[in-house]
């Protein structure tokens, strides 16, 4: 069985990483949250699909597929095509999700 969490901004800093044992919900723009945290509702973790990354609606497509295919040049029609079990909103969330987590302050010395 899974778990479903809203995450904290400040957890998700501090660790980078999904609770153990269950399934993450974040959320995007048209989700919202306690504390004003992005809950993406469409971007699930289970250790039991594909080894807990970051995968669409409990399904065993990766978020990192589908960035990787916009990134070299896929457009939306196409990764549908693909993947007819997605949609739009799938698609729209897993880049959304991407450029989030790319929001991580470095600080150098």
């Amino acid at each position: 069985m899974s778990f479903a969490y809203l995450v904290d901004t400040d957890w998700v800093n501090a660790t980078m990483s999904p609770p153990r044992g269950g399934l993450c919900l974040l959320a995007g723009d048209a989700v919202s949250s306690r504390k004003g945290s992005p809950v993406f509702d469409r971007i699930t973790f289970d250790k039991k699909i594909m080894g807990g990354r970051a995968c669409i609606r409990g399904m065993r497509i990766p978020v990192s597929v589908i960035v990787s295919q916009v990134a070299h040049d896929a457009t939306v029609a196409d990764i549908l095509q693909g993947y007819p079990d997605l949609e739009p909103q799938d698609i729209q969330q897993a880049l959304e999700y991407a450029a989030w987590l790319t929001r991580e302050e470095v600080r150098s010395p």
